[in-house]
């Protein structure tokens, strides 16, 4: 059984991109820079931006926090994104989530001017990709996957891949980018009857469901390519995904932690460092 190693591909990419970039810097060049909003002070969000942080410093970017309190009202952090929307040093732009319901999430991602949208969650850059409009930023996450499977020579045209889960941030967005690549793509979520008729039957698994254990070794066969999306805190502090596979019958399996999770970080900044030489 294969391991798809995030790790590695992510440290090949980190790799590539510090060599892009230095030679931006060194022909007079300001180097990219990222701008990581956060509300409130989610302990699993400190963790997804201090690696972001740590990367950009490890490629030469300049990654700055602005952290506003829990309870800040979604105008003031709109009035924010504004004056970065206008300050030409800033490449791209986040909202690290999840985020509190009192704040007005659509709103506040549609003020990202969408060539700064480097998490490509704007209606705009969602509407470029169910249009397949190559100008647009495909969300990280999805294109994580996708790089993921491809540096691997793993066929994505032409196979039936299940996706598990739904939301515009993975499940949605991923499974428009699959059938831009060609895929015959199934999206099951919360409400799908008898899960195991559809993934026993597919090429390519990704679950994005987030319950440990959801895919088991009745869930699937042999020679299928598993990526493993879910990323859930046990008990004891451990962290897990949604496959717990006893058996190794598969062909590949991505590892949680280790996998798509060091991938989303990679392909934030490929974003950023794209949205840096169009700008």
């Amino acid at each position: 059984m294969k391991i798809l190693d995030g790790r590695k591909l992510k440290s090949e990419i980190a790799t590539s991109l510090k060599n892009e970039i230095d030679s931006f810097v060194n022909n007079g060049k300001n180097c990219p820079k990222l701008v990581i909003i956060q509300i409130g002070d989610n302990p699993v969000s400190n963790i997804y931006i201090k690696q972001k942080m740590n990367f950009a410093e490890q490629i030469g970017a300049k990654a700055v926090l602005e952290k506003f309190d829990e309870k800040v009202s979604s105008d003031i952090v709109v009035a924010k994104i504004k004056e970065l929307n206008l300050d030409n040093s800033v490449h791209g732009m986040i909202v690290q989530l999840p985020l509190s319901a009192h704040i007005d999430l659509p709103n506040i991602l549609n003020e990202i001017k969408p060539e700064k949208d480097v998490d490509g969650l704007g209606a705009i850059n969602i509407h470029k990709l169910v249009r397949d409009d190559k100008t647009g930023i495909i969300p990280a996450t999805a294109r994580g996957i996708i790089t993921l499977l491809e540096k691997n020579d793993i066929e994505i045209a032409g196979k039936n891949i299940t996706v598990i889960g739904r939301s515009l941030l993975v499940g949605k967005s991923l499974s428009l980018s699959l059938i831009n690549k060609n895929a015959t793509v199934t999206t099951c979520h919360s409400k799908t009857k008898n899960l195991f008729q559809f993934t026993k039957n597919a090429d390519i698994i990704i679950s994005a469901a987030g319950k440990p254990g959801i895919i088991n070794d009745d869930m699937v066969s042999e020679n299928q390519i598993i990526v493993d999306v879910g990323i859930t805190k046990t008990e004891d502090g451990n962290i897990c995904g949604d496959v717990k596979l006893d058996k190794k019958t598969v062909a590949a399996i991505s590892p949680v932690p280790g996998g798509v999770g060091q991938m989303t970080v990679a392909s934030l900044f490929l974003n950023l460092f794209d949205t840096y030489k169009n700008q």
